[in-house]
């Protein structure tokens, strides 16, 4: 029973962090539209490392994601 409610709540923090990575998102590609943004270049430069910092979480949250579906239904056979 404990471990049904520790699962439960790994799936509402990876819910939550992936709502913030695709708000991320829309919000970096709102921002590359600007011409003046797009010029500046250490600004360019933290926005790439940012967002492959963000992507290497999203891949660890989806393989985190994928071994708990598939602990819940080994579980349940």
């Amino acid at each position: 029973m404990n471990q049904k409610k520790n699962n439960r709540f790994e799936y509402m923090i990876i819910t939550i962090c992936g709502v913030f990575i695709i708000t991320y998102a829309m919000m970096v590609d709102k921002i590359m539209n600007f011409p003046e943004v797009m010029s500046s270049t250490p600004l360019k430069i933290l926005l790439t490392v940012f967002s492959c910092i963000v992507f290497i979480i999203t891949v660890c949250l989806t393989v985190r994601l994928f071994m708990l579906i598939h602990k819940d239904y080994v579980e349940r056979r």
